[in-house]
């Protein structure tokens, strides 16, 4: 059944303060971890290897940083993050996200729980035509794809 008037979902802001804050927390980890000496490194009772860790704190910031910066653009982004009308769903909720999905796409709709939090899933009939975009946004999708049965997977 289509819907006969427009329905607006906002994006949860505070979802999005939330991951700015747990990544700055993270990036504030990382840059003490690459601020240790190497005496403190070297007398741990684990991970010794300074390079090791090194390679991994750097990797850390700039991971953290990427997703950092999308989140911060989202956050003062006023766009709704879905928006259903007798059209199709205009999906505008993360930074790899879909657009529009027209009705004629959309096989179902799915609502699921994982470990206490809902999760929607939007199944539709060509999954080839979704699994599109750079290398990290297809293997995103291919995972909900494998995970959900559908590369359109919010949660």
């Amino acid at each position: 059944m289509l819907p006969s008037e427009e329905r607006v979902i906002p994006l949860s802001k505070t979802n999005l303060a939330t991951r700015l804050i747990c990544g700055f927390v993270l990036i504030v980890v990382s840059f003490w971890l690459l601020a240790l000496n190497l005496e403190a490194i070297e007398s741990g009772d684990r991970y010794r290897n300074p390079v090791v860790i090194a390679a991994g704190a750097t990797a850390l910031v700039l991971i953290m940083l990427f997703f950092s910066s999308n989140h911060i653009k989202l956050l003062f982004d006023n766009t709704p993050g879905f928006v259903i009308n007798p059209d199709g769903i205009h999906d505008n909720s993360h930074a790899s996200a879909f657009g529009f999905i027209p009705w004629v796409d959309v096989s179902g709709i799915t609502r699921f729980k994982v470990h206490k939090h809902w999760h929607v899933a939007i199944l539709v009939r060509d999954v080839d035509k979704y699994l599109t975009g750079n290398v990290f946004v297809k293997s995103k999708r291919k995972a909900h794809l494998k995970a959900a049965g559908t590369p359109i997977f919010h949660g």
